[in-house]
């Protein structure tokens, strides 16, 4: 979004920013040890936690009951852009969805999606 000033983020493709999140997370742009180190939760917001550039999504089953959303790893943008890994799963999954009034909007879309591919393995 050319109307924000600097601030640290980037412009790429869904492409590029998925090549980018599986050779962050497979070690390939750092020594795969730094990675726990990465993971000292800090809570955010809710369900959100912040580690150190990395963010940890994980719903309660509380909140979906009757189909288990594993958690995600990565980080999210301003603009509902997002680029995350499922440890679990071995799933990633980077998009957008090109708006900023629904923050909510790009992990509903995730969790959408992600809930799609694991009953269609199932099925």
């Amino acid at each position: 979004m050319t109307s924000f000033g600097a601030d640290g983020g980037i412009v790429s493709t869904a492409s590029e920013m998925l090549r980018f999140t599986e050779a962050f997370f497979k070690g390939q742009l750092f020594p795969p040890a730094y990675l726990p180190e990465m993971q000292a939760w800090n809570r955010i917001f809710f369900p959100m936690r912040s580690g150190i550039g990395i963010h940890l999504f994980k719903l309660p089953c509380i909140m979906n009951p009757f189909r288990a959303v594993p958690y995600f790893l990565g980080h999210s943008g301003l603009s509902g852009a997002l680029a995350f890994y499922c440890p679990e799963k071995k799933l990633y999954i980077a998009g957008t969805v090109n708006q900023v009034a629904h923050p909510d909007l790009s992990f509903k879309t995730m969790i959408r999606l992600t809930q799609l591919l694991l009953k269609n393995q199932h099925a």
